[in-house]
């Protein structure tokens, strides 16, 4: 992993996503290297880098301080493009430190991560008069995890630390975000009932969004398993009702269950 210690020149952007005001990236690249991940052609960068190197914003709480004496408060998302607790958050600190500074000029917070790290900040995302956390929860099959996103944080510790939280009176949602095609309308009580035994509130699904190069990624992680590449390839090319089908039966299994259920 090559590290770039980068100065910037702005901390928050406008952001697209539903809900959030801003987007906070504190780092520019990920460690975790997910095969599907959309933010390279985001950032317009070669896929075949994703996951090799890591930009770090050096400056970025002092330039965010600047930024938000001035502006109105808005939901921040935490983070749109990157990981904000990936492994390089140990040495640096910058989400700790981006924290600090939105909750003393009272800005709104939501964090999506793939990373239990998140559990080290639980005391101060107490502090904010209002947070969210996300923890992403794309499969519970190990073996497809391990191939998809090789250097996150194992399904079991996220739902380890969706318990933790919830358990913390944080509130807590699940991403199954995308959700691999995979999962078969079976599985579905089995999948929803371990997710709300963590105590989460909110369940949110998304599907596989194929921009250019991420089938070519996905392939290439899951060629080893052809039954697994083939159903993948069927769902996301030849059966147009997969995912809606699948997001009924999510959702009708949330209700069931008492879980909020978003789209």
């Amino acid at each position: 992993m090559k590290i770039i210690e980068r100065p910037c020149k702005t901390a928050l952007s406008r952001s697209g996503i539903y809900g959030w005001v801003y987007a906070l990236n504190p780092y520019r690249g990920c460690e975790h290297a997910c095969r599907y991940c959309y933010a390279p052609n985001i950032l317009r960068l070669k896929r075949a880098t994703w996951g090799t190197f890591l930009e770090v914003k050096k400056n970025v709480p002092v330039v965010l301080a600047k930024e938000l004496k001035r502006l109105t408060p808005g939901l921040v998302g935490v983070s749109s493009v990157t990981d904000p607790y990936q492994k390089i958050e140990e040495k640096y600190k910058l989400t700790r430190y981006c924290l600090e500074q939105l909750l003393k000029y009272k800005f709104p917070i939501s964090i999506i991560t793939k990373s239990p790290k998140v559990l080290r900040d639980i005391e101060l995302l107490k502090k904010f008069s209002y947070s969210e956390i996300t923890i992403t929860i794309t499969t519970l099959d190990s073996q497809l995890s391990n191939l998809l996103e090789p250097n996150a944080h194992s399904i079991s510790e996220r739902l380890k630390a969706l318990t933790k939280l919830s358990a913390e009176g944080l509130n807590t949602y699940a991403f199954l975000g995308p959700l691999l095609p995979s999962l078969e309308p079976e599985q579905v009580p089995e999948f929803i009932d371990k997710i709300k035994a963590t105590g989460v509130k909110t369940i949110m699904v998304d599907t596989l969004n194929l921009k250019p190069g991420i089938w070519q990624d996905v392939e290439s992680a899951i060629k080893k398993i052809p039954k697994t590449r083939d159903k993948f390839y069927s769902r996301l090319f030849e059966e147009s009702g997969y995912y809606p089908e699948i997001f009924n039966l999510i959702e009708t299994e949330c209700i069931r269950q008492g879980v909020n259920f978003e789209f």
